[in-house]
């Protein structure tokens, strides 16, 4: 009876940023929807390093996987730099399959210019239908040819000639372990993955603490893991408890160890705008104010979006309006608009994408860009985009499934009283 074959994931997961471009791509969806499918299909136990259930250092079952899978994929969006180790760990192992793949934007350090590398295209926080057609298509094929056709394709065997890859003295077979982890009751892995699912659908359904408790345990396991410490100061805040002013203060303090002052983190950067904008609102302490423009100007000037950049150019008018120094307030105001305008550059560019229709995003892309028309006093522009927005939504789906009023109609009314 032949013996299922095995891959072992090499990447990020959950959110990570891609400090060259200043994006957060969610990598999950990467493994979900471009990964995880393919291997089933070609029936290959598929595993991550966060599913895997472990007691103790999680290094010595990662070791094991990137010697005895019978394949290994290696995700290198963001240049995560686990995942390129283990890559390098892989490559030093094993001759052969091995495939790499990488976020199409993503800028290749010299010493991966040599290696064959999948390109595929990330939304940021979802992966497109047309992106999931094709380059499915194109993994399965790959995977195919190197099971079918053993070729090196690890540069340290392909450069160093006669040199002989490493032997265990022990066989322990690896897919044994694989059909133990999918059998098993998922309340008993314990795993980063299940824990990380169990906290996000609880934050999606609003039950913030329990949310905050999974994340929390969720870094006891991966203490390093900078994206389980985001969550847990943002369900933090969020929840309001024991009260807004000491949950705020304690989202803060959960966030201290990635230095939101020096970082250039865009979503630390955000959260640390979002604490701050709201302790203003509550206790209107103007020290607030100046740092959550400070928070949220750096992670737009990172990042280049138009969530930070239209937080930033709103509360510059806000500044502006509680400033009694005149030429102050102009400065401000000055900068506000300054931002919007760029901001309008940033929408209508990411509009004409051929991706766009595929970003989940895309009903915020929208309202920004209409704040901004609003902002700037360019009030035919900002009705005629409201009209066409209400419009659009009555047939397109994604703008009828996510297109909240709420908040929006909520920040502009704010917006009018300091214009």
């Amino acid at each position: 009876m032949e013996t299922t074959k095995t891959c072992f994931v090499i990447m990020g997961f959950g959110q990570k940023t891609d400090l060259g471009t200043g994006r957060i791509l969610d990598m999950d969806k990467t493994y979900e929807f471009l990964i995880k499918p393919v291997c089933k299909g070609l029936s290959i136990d598929c595993i991550r390093a966060d599913e895997i259930k472990h007691s103790g250092v999680i290094d010595v079952p990662m070791y094991e996987w990137l010697f005895k899978a019978d394949l290994v994929i290696a995700d290198i969006s963001t240049l995560n730099a686990n995942a390129i180790y283990e890559l390098g760990v892989r490559h030093a192992l094993k001759p052969s399959t091995t495939i790499v793949m990488a976020e199409s934007q993503l800028k290749y350090p010299f010493d991966l210019n040599h290696i064959s590398i999948m390109n595929y295209v990330h939304l940021g926080s979802d992966i497109g239908g047309s992106t999931i057609q094709s380059f499915t298509k194109q993994l399965k094929e790959k995977i195919e040819a190197i099971l079918k056709k053993i070729e090196n394709d690890s540069p340290v065997y392909t450069f160093l000639k006669g040199i002989k890859p490493p032997e265990l003295l022990a066989d322990m077979p690896v897919a044994s372990q694989v059909a133990a982890i999918t059998t098993q009751n998922p309340v008993q892995q314990e795993s980063l993955a299940f824990l990380s699912k169990k906290a996000e659908a609880a934050k999606n359904q609003g039950d913030y603490l329990t949310a905050l408790t999974l994340f929390n345990s969720a870094m006891m396991l991966d203490a390093s893991n900078h994206f389980f410490r985001q969550r847990a100061a943002l369900c933090t805040y969020k929840s309001k408890l024991p009260d807004p002013l000491t949950a705020l203060s304690m989202a803060e303090d959960i966030l201290k160890p990635l230095t939101p002052d020096t970082t250039t983190d865009p979503e630390t950067l955000g959260l640390s705008g979002a604490i701050n904008k709201r302790r203003y609102e509550i206790s209107q302490d103007k020290q607030y104010l100046e740092r959550a423009i400070h928070f949220y100007e750096r992670g737009y000037y990172v990042k280049q979006d138009y969530y930070n950049g239209i937080n930033v150019a709103f509360l510059y008018n806000v500044a502006a309006k509680a400033n009694d120094n005149v030429a102050e307030a102009q400065a401000q105001n000055y900068l506000a608009a300054k931002i919007r305008r760029e901001i309008i550059a940033i929408c209508k560019t990411k509009m004409q994408e051929p991706s766009f229709e595929e970003y989940s995003d895309k009903p915020w892309i929208y309202l920004t860009l209409a704040e901004a028309y609003f902002g700037l006093g360019r009030t035919e522009e900002y009705q005629q985009l409201m009209t066409d927005l209400e419009e659009k939504s009555k047939t397109d789906e994604s703008l009828k499934k996510n297109f909240d009023r709420d908040s929006f109609d909520t920040q502009m009314k704010k917006l009018k009283e300091i214009l």
